[in-house]
């Protein structure tokens, strides 16, 4: 059975991610993190709506220092070889999804990390599961020596909305 792991909050994912570095860099890790829409996008497609209430912007400014931290600590920190992945949307689509896993196979990722809100997280649910799949079936192939076996795929979750 593939490592599943439900973190809460960036000091919980800096701890287990110290625990797990030498695992961990021994192949990329797909980071798939939330991005919500700008400032300004957000504002022109509530035109017609009331401003956004203080608790709102608040999330905003919460969610993006979760994932800058997460993406920091992962490289930087740690020295792990990651890639990006964002869900900018409420929902995950199918493009993100399939973003995601094409992503995971080019590089060779091992390791999926979903950080930040409920979208990121149910996309990398997705893309760790087509992985292993795809592992279980003997397809895909990646950069690292083949392709990702049902075990050697790992989830990693932080999400920072509970």
């Amino acid at each position: 059975m593939a490592a599943r792991t439900v973190l809460s909050g960036p000091s919980s994912l800096r701890t287990h991610l110290k625990s797990r570095v030498s695992s961990l860099r021994r192949s990329p890790c797909l980071i798939v993190a939330s991005d919500l829409p700008s400032e300004e996008q957000s504002a022109a497609a509530a035109a017609a709506r009331a401003p956004p209430p203080a608790n709102i912007r608040s999330f905003r400014h919460v969610l993006s220092d979760d994932v800058n931290r997460a993406g920091f600590t992962a490289s930087m920190e740690l020295g792990l070889r990651t890639v990006n992945c964002t869900v900018t949307g409420a929902y995950p689509t199918w493009d993100d999804v399939g973003g995601g896993i094409d992503m995971a196979r080019r590089v060779g990722a091992t390791t999926v990390l979903g950080v930040g809100a409920g979208a990121a997280v149910d996309c990398a649910k997705a893309v760790a599961s087509a992985l292993r799949e795809q592992g279980s079936n003997g397809g895909g192939s990646s950069s690292n020596g083949g392709g990702s076996s049902d075990d050697s795929v790992e989830l990693i979750l932080a999400p920072s909305t509970l």
